[in-house]
C-alpha cells in the first residue's frame, strides 16, 4: 500500500553566511500547521571570533526552542487543548507542561489526573513517570492543591522514570529534586552530578543542575554553573 507520511508540526530553518570574518546565522522557527512565524532570532559574530561560533550558536537555538520552557513546548502548552486531550500519554504530558510553565493551581489536578493514567496505559513511557515525579514532589513541596501527593511516590516514581531512561537528564534532575525535597542532600548531590555528567556542556539543563547542585550544598560550583548558562546563552 502507498506509505503515508505525516508533516511536521514545525519548521526551523538556518541560513548562514561569512563574509571577511563576520559570521551570521539568521534562524526562523514556523508552525506548519497555521502557516506563521513563531520566532525568529540573527546572530553575529564579529572578527576576530576566537571560539567555535556556529556550534555555540547551535546550542543557543537548540535550548531555545526543545528545552521544556522553550519555544515549542511554550507552543502546544499555551493552546486550548480538544476536549479528549487527557486521554493520550502525549496530552497527559503536555498538561503537565501547561502547569509547569503556568503554576496555574486550576491545571494541578487535571495534570496530575492524566498523568496518573497515562503510566496505568503506557507503563514504559520514562517521560510520563518523569512529570508524574514533578507533580508529586511541586504539590508536596508547596501544596498546589489538595491531592494525594507523597514525597515517597514522587521519589518512586522519578526512580522508574531514571531505570526506563538512564541516559535522561530531565529524568535524572527530576530524581535529584525529589532527594532534595526529601532531605537526602547527599544522595540528591549524587544524582545531580550524574545528570550533570552525561552532558556537561548541556544548553537545556545547565543551569537546572547548577540550581539544583547549589540547593543541595554545592553552592559555589552551582552557582557558577547558573552563571555559566546565563552568559553564554542570551535566552
Amino acid at each position: 500500500g502507498p506509505t503515508l507520511t505525516k508533516e511536521p508540526r514545525f519548521t526551523l530553518t538556518a541560513q548562514t553566511s561569512e563574509d571577511r570574518g563576520w559570521r551570521r546565522a539568521a534562524v526562523h522557527l514556523l508552525d506548519n500547521r497555521s502557516g506563521s512565524q513563531l520566532w525568529a532570532e540573527e546572530y553575529r559574530e564579529a572578527p576576530p571570533g576566537g571560539g567555535d561560533f556556529w556550534r555555540e550558536t547551535a546550542r543557543v537555538v537548540a535550548a531555545r526552542v526543545g528545552s521544556e520552557q522553550g519555544l515549542v513546548a511554550q507552543s502546544l502548552a499555551g493552546r486550548d487543548p480538544a476536549p479528549d486531550l487527557d486521554a493520550t500519554t502525549y496530552g497527559a504530558i503536555v498538561l503537565s507542561y501547561r502547569f509547569l510553565l503556568t503554576r496555574d493551581p486550576a491545571e494541578f489536578v487535571p495534570a496530575l489526573d492524566a498523568l496518573r493514567r497515562a503510566v496505568a496505559a503506557d507503563p514504559e513511557c520514562a517521560l510520563a513517570w518523569c512529570q508524574l515525579a514533578r507533580l508529586h514532589v511541586v504539590n508536596h513541596a508547596f501544596e498546589v492543591a489538595a491531592a494525594e501527593t507523597s514525597i515517597e511516590q514522587g521519589l518512586a516514581f522519578a526512580q522508574n522514570a531514571v531505570r526506563l531512561d538512564p541516559s535522561s537528564q530531565r529524568a535524572r534532575a527530576a530524581l535529584a529534586f525529589a532527594l532534595l525535597v526529601k532531605g537526602e542532600s547527599g544522595a540528591g548531590r549524587a544524582e545531580a552530578e550524574n545528570a550533570l555528567a552525561l552532558n556537561p556542556e548541556t544548553f537545556v539543563y545547565l543551569e537546572t543542575m547548577g540550581f539544583l547542585l547549589s540547593l543541595l550544598g554545592e553552592w559555589d560550583r552551582g552557582t557558577a554553573l547558573v552563571r555559566k548558562a546565563i552568559a553564554r546563552n542570551p535566552h
